[in-house]
């Protein structure tokens, strides 16, 4: 991830974290989160950046649902900037990841959500998330589908 200057585009910082497939920033601007999709420095999943000191302040293994290795691979930020979604792609097709629903405060996995995989296929591709502005609906794109989840 870079750190640049708009008007002067200048570069203020780098800071290395991977492959990163998408960011968030926080409403506060405080915190940039990123899902990390291959780590070079960090393992895959979720970092969050403190965007006064741009440094890596914590993570969360995409792994955290408890089912197969995943890495990040989209990351939507609810209106409220209460929840964090982390969608993840599976390590192998054999042993399905699930997608991370996230409490950014306290920084710990509420949910994890199973993510199915049609009949007569190997792998799931999942890729953008974005949740409804009322907060209650996030809508994750999946292979020709879209995934509809309730947020309570």
């Amino acid at each position: 991830v870079f750190v640049g200057d708009p008007e002067t585009g200048e570069l203020l910082a780098h800071i290395p974290l991977g492959l990163t497939a998408n960011l968030a920033v926080s409403r506060d601007d405080r915190f940039v989160y990123a899902a990390v999709y291959a780590g070079d420095v960090f393992q895959t999943g979720l970092v969050e950046i403190d965007t006064r000191t741009d440094q890596v302040t914590r993570r969360i293994d995409g792994s955290a649902g408890g089912q197969g290795a995943a890495v990040g691979f989209d990351v939507a930020l609810n209106p409220a900037g209460n929840r964090i979604w982390l969608t993840t792609q599976d390590v192998d097709p054999a042993d399905p990841g699930t997608s991370l629903l996230i409490d950014p405060l306290r920084w710990q996995v509420l949910q994890s959500f199973p993510r199915p995989v049609p009949p007569g296929t190997e792998t799931r591709w999942v890729q953008a998330a974005t949740f409804h502005p009322h907060g209650k609906l996030l809508y994750q794109a999946r292979d020709d589908d879209i995934d509809v989840y309730i947020i309570r």
